[in-house]
């Protein structure tokens, strides 16, 4: 396939404001690192900020469902899509692209950027002697394959199908963990009746 820098690929690559931000009890979510995974969201910890500062943080752009929330410092690498219910800003040390859906669909840049950007291909993108950070000139001439659109869309299903029996998956092996932890609360405390 024909490789394309990334910056032909996303319609925007809006760099995180470079200020800490004014945290607050509760509000609006603003996103640091570890919120992200490799693919997905970590809420472990979720960090708010006000209305007025929620505004002042996405005056570059707001965060829509479909961008991508790339971490560029810190964890480098790791990133997720932004879903439908999500109302956040960025914090500091992130990167939003907002793919141009014409050209390229969400989960197929994500997933060639969790695989450009893991530790072993990732020096080369990389800047800074002491504190490690993708540079983002260099994010947006990240050249990467660019297969038809079709092709893309047969991936984003192809995902979305594992996703889903991932996620049945987990919730099966919960369900086993807690049925086998009720049944040895049961044996232990003489409650299983005798099989004959």
């Amino acid at each position: 396939w024909k490789k394309i820098a990334l910056q032909n690929v996303v319609s925007e690559v809006i760099d995180c404001p470079h200020s800490t931000p004014r945290w607050t009890e509760n509000g609006k979510v603003a996103i640091r690192t570890s919120n992200l995974t490799a693919g997905g969201w970590n809420w472990s910890d979720k960090r708010y900020v006000s209305e007025e500062e929620y505004h002042d943080r996405s005056k570059r752009s707001y965060v829509e469902p479909g961008d991508i929330i790339l971490s560029r410092e810190g964890t480098v690498g790791i990133a997720a899509i932004v879903q439908e219910d999500m109302e956040i800003c960025l914090g500091q040390r992130l990167v939003q692209l907002r793919p141009n859906l014409g050209i390229a669909n969400s989960e197929y840049i994500l997933h060639i950027l969790l695989y450009e950007l893991e530790p072993e291909r990732l020096e080369r993108a990389m800047v800074g002697a002491t504190s490690k950070h993708l540079n983002v000139k260099e994010l947006r001439k990240l050249e990467i394959p660019l297969p038809l659109l079709g092709l893309q869309d047969n991936f984003k299903k192809t995902v979305n199908k594992i996703t889903m029996y991932k996620s049945r998956l987990a919730r099966a092996a919960l369900l086993d963990e807690n049925l086998f932890s009720a049944l040895t609360q049961n044996a232990f405390s003489g409650e299983l009746s005798q099989v004959a």
